[in-house]
């Protein structure tokens, strides 16, 4: 199982953005904390997941890191078959 810090440069590598909450982002949902993958800033203002990049936002941003390397990991299984 990867590291917390091969997750991270793993996401880095793949162009998500790690850290400080843009408010921009997933407004219906608290949290000081966001992982999104890139986007541009024609996306934004989005209200969650479904009208702009994937993006999680919260408090532990661990947990978020977790769920971010999950989507791309499943994302890269989905594209490779």
């Amino acid at each position: 199982m990867p590291s917390q810090a091969d997750k991270v440069m793993a996401l880095l590598y793949d162009g998500f953005t790690i850290g400080q909450r843009d408010r921009r982002l997933n407004r219906n949902y608290a949290g000081n904390f966001m992982v999104v993958e890139a986007y541009t800033e024609d996306q934004l203002p989005t209200k969650d997941g479904r009208n702009g990049p994937w993006c999680v936002v919260g408090d532990d941003l661990e947990v978020l890191v977790d769920n971010a390397f999950d989507f791309l990991t499943s994302t890269k299984e989905e594209e490779n078959g």
